[in-house]
């Protein structure tokens, strides 16, 4: 009679990382649409907030939900602020963002190329989440971008800001996509081992039934 035991453990244990990818992108999902409508745009407001606090700049503070940008807020300083104040205050708020999708991003690369694949999984979302509302600025007819344009005086060009929000979303999406196709293959390779034990498992049952 052959022993089974061996081969249900790793069954099962092929059958837990399948459901550890589950897991991984119900829970991803999740993060990423609490970052992109809620954390991203507060970790925003928080950071032009704490900007003006360091210039100490009296500033009227009106949370408020927008369906395009989330939980936002409009901060509107009671002080005068020089131009270059007024560059770090508009810039401030999104290059924080993306400095932190940056982060995640990479930090998912680099845990990929170590076969971390789960943790690597959950930081890709976090990245995307926290690059959601720098981007969807670059589409706005009005917000930080634009008052930014509007100090350097080239208020002009705002119509070329939902191009380079196109490039930065093409970018991104290509990084994922170069990412995610490492995830499937590794899925592949787990619901296969899954199949050929199970397949394994019920020739054994059918010999010795025979």
């Amino acid at each position: 009679m052959y022993d089974v035991r061996y081969v249900e453990k790793n069954l099962s244990s092929q059958v837990g990382r399948r459901n550890g990818f589950y897991l991984v992108n119900v829970v991803g999902v999740v993060f990423f649409l609490f970052i992109s409508f809620f954390l991203g745009p507060v970790v925003h407001e928080w950071s032009q907030m704490a900007l003006l606090a360091l210039y100490d700049c009296h500033y009227a503070f009106s949370p408020f939900f927008d369906w395009r940008f989330g939980m936002n807020a409009s901060v509107a300083p009671f002080c005068s602020l020089s131009p270059l104040q007024e560059v770090a205050l508009y810039s401030v708020g999104i290059g924080l963002n993306l400095s932190l999708a940056l982060v995640f991003m990479s930090l998912s690369w680099f845990l990929l190329k170590r076969g971390r694949f789960s943790h690597s999984n959950f930081c890709l979302y976090l990245g995307v989440g926290f690059s959601f509302n720098p981007i969807v600025y670059f589409f706005a007819d009005r917000g930080n971008l634009i008052n930014l344009l509007g100090v350097f005086g080239v208020g002009d060009l705002a119509f070329a800001l939902p191009l380079a929000g196109s490039v930065l979303f093409a970018l991104e999406v290509v990084y994922s996509y170069a990412v995610v196709k490492y995830y499937l293959r590794e899925y592949e390779n787990i619901r296969r081992q899954i199949e050929r034990i199970r397949g394994f498992i019920e020739d054994i049952n059918f010999g010795e039934g025979v």
